[in-house]
């Protein structure tokens, strides 16, 4: 069973999954293991994000596009998995930011990169 929470006024929001699937707007990960189950809701029904991720360390660009082509479903959410090993990202903070290619709603949300003994 899906619950409307708004009306047609809803902007968009962006979470993490955690292990008992209830959404959080940050989360925290090792380097090594950076894996995420990112979700999305209220955007425009069937279409186009496109993903930047921004707050990365030197020698990387201020924002990295990421080579992501996901869609909404026809409710305006989404959900996908989204692994960061292999980018070479340091401990710290960053955030990501989904825009709709057609509309241009947007929402960001935040993770960190810790050691493994600040998990």
């Amino acid at each position: 069973m899906e619950m409307l929470v708004c009306s047609s006024n809803c902007h968009p929001t962006l979470g993490f999954l955690d292990s008992d699937q209830l959404s959080s707007p940050t989360t925290s990960a090792h380097p090594s293991d950076a894996q995420f189950v990112l979700v999305g809701d209220a955007f425009q029904p069937n279409e186009s994000l496109s993903f930047v991720l921004g707050g990365l360390p030197w020698p990387f660009p201020s924002s990295l596009s990421l080579p992501f082509d996901i869609d909404t479903d026809g409710a305006g959410r989404f959900e996908f998995d989204l692994t960061l090993r292999g980018f070479g990202l340091e401990t710290g903070d960053y955030t990501i930011k989904v825009e709709g290619q057609s509309s241009a709603d947007s929402a960001s949300a935040s993770f960190t990169l810790t050691n493994d003994e600040n998990l």
